[in-house]
C-alpha cells in the first residue's frame, strides 16, 4: 500500500504538461482549487465538470448576502453599515476573481507550462550551481507562504473571537453584521455559524489563490531575469584569446542573450493578458475600502475593521512592487546592453546587436484592462484617489 504523504494528493491532481518540481511546489494551492472547483490547470476542467461546488458556492452566497443585507437593514450605526459594505465588496471581488480567473483557462494553462519548462530551464541553465532551480523553488513558496499568513490570518480573528465566546457559553456569530436567518437555539446557531466559518475561508481563498499564483508566477519571471543579466556579463579578452576568438565568444552571449529574452518576453506578455482585468479589481476595491476606513477614523477607530484590511493593501503592495520589478528588470538589461563590448564583434554581427538594442528600447509592463501600469506611482494614485474620495464625502456630510 502507497504510503500516506501530501505527494499523494498532487499525484491525483491533473496539471498541463509532464509533473516537475513546479507542481509539487504549488501542490498546496492546486489541493485548494481542486476543493473549491477552481483547478483550470486539468486538461479536462469546465464549469459543467464542477457544476455542483460552483451551484453550493452560490447558495451559500446568496445566504451571506441576504444575512448580511437583514443584519443591518434597519441600523443606523455607521460601524457596522461599513462592516457590511466591506462584505460585499469581498463577495462581488470573489465572485468577479472566480469567473475571470476560470474564463482565462486556456491563458493560464500556456503561462503555467512556460513556467515550467522555458523559464525553468533560463533558472537551471544560467543557475552557478545545479541546485539553482531549486533554491528558486524554496524562495517562492517561502514567498507564497509568508504572503499566505498575510491573508489568513486577520479574517482568521473573526473565526477565533466566534469560537472563544461560544466556549465561555455566549452565543456570538462570526461577523455581527451578518444574520444566520436561524433561530439562537442548538443546532441552528451551530449550523448558521459553520456555514458563516465556510464562507469567510472561501471567499478568502478563492481571492487569495489568483493572487498566490500572480506571486509565484512573477518570482519566477524576476528570477529568470535576473539569470539573463549574467549572460551579457561577458569576461573581458584574455592575453592568450585573439580577436576572432573573443568576438565570437561575445556573438555567443549575444545570441544566448536574444533566444533567453524572447522566451521570457513571451512569459511577461502572457503575464499581461492573464491578469488584465485580475490585478484592475485589487486596485479598486482599495479605493473603496481606503475611503470607508477614513470615513471611520473621522468618527472612531476601529481596530478590528481596519486590520481585516491589512490583505488588501498587501495585495495592491504586492502586485505594484512586481509591476515596478519589469519595469527595473528591463532598465537593467538597457544598460547592460549599451555598455556591451559591442565594437569587438565582428561586422555582420553588429547588425544583430542593433536590432536587439533597438528592441529593447520599448516600454515593458503590466497594464491593467483599464490602462494603469502596475508601479508604485499606480498605488500612490490609488490612495490618493481614496483620499479625495473621502473627503468629498466628509464635506458632503458636513
Amino acid at each position: 500500500m502507497k504510503p500516506f504523504s501530501k505527494f499523494t494528493f498532487i499525484d491525483k491532481i491533473k496539471t498541463v504538461g509532464d509533473k516537475n518540481e513546479v507542481d509539487k511546489t504549488m501542490h498546496v494551492i492546486l489541493i485548494v482549487q481542486q476543493i473549491f472547483g477552481l483547478q483550470i490547470l486539468d486538461p479536462k476542467w469546465t464549469w459543467k465538470t464542477s457544476g455542483l461546488k460552483h451551484f453550493m458556492t452560490a447558495c451559500l452566497t446568496v445566504y451571506v448576502l441576504y444575512g448580511t443585507y437583514d443584519a443591518v437593514e434597519k441600523v443606523a450605526d455607521v460601524e457596522l453599515i461599513a462592516e457590511a459594505c466591506f462584505t460585499f465588496i469581498l463577495i462581488s471581488a470573489r465572485i468577479f476573481k472566480a469567473c475571470l480567473f476560470a474564463n482565462k483557462k486556456y491563458t493560464f494553462r500556456k503561462l503555467y507550462l512556460l513556467s515550467k519548462t522555458s523559464i525553468l530551464d533560463i533558472l537551471k541553465t544560467e543557475s552557478e550551481n545545479t541546485d539553482g532551480s531549486l533554491q528558486v523553488l524554496k524562495k517562492g513558496q517561502r514567498a507564497v507562504f509568508i504572503f499566505f499568513l498575510v491573508i489568513v490570518i486577520p479574517f482568521s480573528s473573526y473565526v477565533f473571537t466566534a469560537l472563544w465566546s461560544y466556549i465561555k457559553g455566549n452565543r456570538t456569530p462570526v461577523s455581527k453584521t451578518t444574520s444566520i436567518l436561524m433561530p439562537l437555539s442548538t443546532p441552528y446557531f451551530e449550523i448558521g455559524c459553520i456555514l458563516h466559518m465556510i464562507s469567510m475561508f472561501q471567499i478568502g481563498f478563492i481571492i487569495l489563490v489568483v493572487d498566490l499564483w500572480f506571486v509565484f508566477l512573477m518570482l519566477f519571471y524576476c528570477m529568470a531575469s535576473d539569470n539573463i543579466i549574467k549572460i551579457l556579463k561577458v569576461e573581458k579578452r584574455g592575453l592568450e584569446e585573439d580577436k576572432k576568438q573573443y568576438a565570437d565568444r561575445l556573438n555567443r552571449s549575444l545570441k544566448n542573450f536574444y533566444e533567453a529574452h524572447v522566451k521570457i518576453n513571451e512569459y511577461l506578455n502572457t503575464m499581461s493578458e492573464m491578469f488584465r482585468w485580475l490585478a484592475a479589481i485589487p486596485l479598486y476595491m482599495v479605493t473603496i475600502c481606503t475611503c470607508l476606513i477614513l470615513l471611520l477614523m473621522s468618527k472612531k477607530i476601529n481596530w478590528a475593521f481596519t486590520s481585516t484590511t491589512i490583505p488588501l493593501f498587501a495585495e495592491i503592495f504586492v502586485f505594484n512592487w512586481f509591476g515596478e520589478q519589469v519595469k527595473s528588470k528591463a532598465y537593467k538589461l538597457k544598460l547592460l546592453l549599451l555598455h556591451f563590448d559591442w565594437l569587438s564583434l565582428q561586422y555582420k554581427d553588429r547588425k544583430s546587436y542593433h536590432i536587439i538594442v533597438c528592441y529593447m528600447n520599448k516600454n515593458f509592463g503590466i497594464k491593467t484592462a483599464f490602462g494603469n501600469e502596475l508601479s508604485f506611482i499606480t498605488m500612490t494614485s490609488v490612495l490618493k484617489a481614496s483620499y479625495q474620495a473621502f473627503t468629498v464625502l466628509q464635506t458632503l456630510d458636513d
